[in-house]
């Protein structure tokens, strides 16, 4: 059993993974149609954030409202930058990476199931 325990436990937590999220070259109005759509759920998954956090819970959602803000800002940049190269006739190169931090919480490491599973 102890080595299914070090299985479980050899994922490096605190290592940062790259995960290429927009790659590529396009139209104004593709680039319009890629962009506008996550800027789009953004601003819709921090909506309900506020939604939820404040109707359902009466709790503090200035960060998902500072969030929305800079997303509006993105959103009259972008719109901006569009126009301007729709206008030149230019076409858009667009590289997006996400960046994932995976940090292991006290939970995982005090869980009974690998403390048996390490006892064993």
């Amino acid at each position: 059993m102890w080595s299914i325990f070090i299985i479980k436990n050899s994922f490096k937590m605190e290592k940062q993974h790259r995960i290429k999220f927009i790659d590529g070259s396009f139209t104004a109005a593709e680039a319009a149609e890629v962009l506008f759509a996550v800027l789009g759920d953004k601003i819709r998954f921090h909506n309900i954030q506020v939604l939820s956090l404040q109707e359902r819970f009466n709790k503090d959602a200035s960060l998902s409202k500072k969030r929305l803000a800079e997303l509006h800002i993105a959103e009259n940049e972008v719109s901006e930058l569009l126009a301007a190269a729709r206008e030149a006739g230019a076409t858009i190169e667009i590289q997006s990476t996400i960046q994932l931090t995976i940090k292991q919480n006290n939970q995982v490491a005090a869980n009974p199931e690998y403390i048996a599973a390490a006892n064993s």
